[in-house]
């Protein structure tokens, strides 16, 4: 009989640490939570502050944007005219020249169309 009186005492004992682990599990698992939420709501919030600043400069200033834009693309069009200028065989081939370009293209069409799969 003494032997069962020491397990229980045994026994007894342990319930309070389990009971300890428990609440620290519990503690540690709803702090995990919380700041997986907090991760979630930041960089919406981010994404929100720089949206307005983004879309109030477009606003104020269309035409200094649209034109920025413009010469932007006209630019790159003209310089890419003139480095196929300077492609002796390019500039002998312009029939070679469209038909690489619209391989180009579709080849870019169906590369869009199987990542986008």
């Amino acid at each position: 009989m003494p032997e069962e009186k020491d397990e229980s005492l045994i026994d007894d004992l342990k319930e309070p640490e389990e009971a300890y682990d428990e609440e620290a599990h519990n503690y540690l698992h709803n702090l995990e939570h919380r700041v997986a939420d907090l991760m979630h709501d930041i960089p919406e919030s981010v994404h929100e502050v720089f949206r307005r600043h983004r879309r109030t400069a477009f606003e104020k200033h269309p035409f200094f944007f649209s034109t920025l834009g413009l010469f932007g693309l006209v630019a790159t069009w003209q310089g890419f005219a003139d480095v196929i200028q300077q492609i002796d065989f390019f500039k002998d081939n312009p029939g070679l020249l469209l038909i690489i370009g619209l391989a180009v293209l579709l080849f870019t069409g169906r590369l869009y169309r199987q990542m986008d799969q």
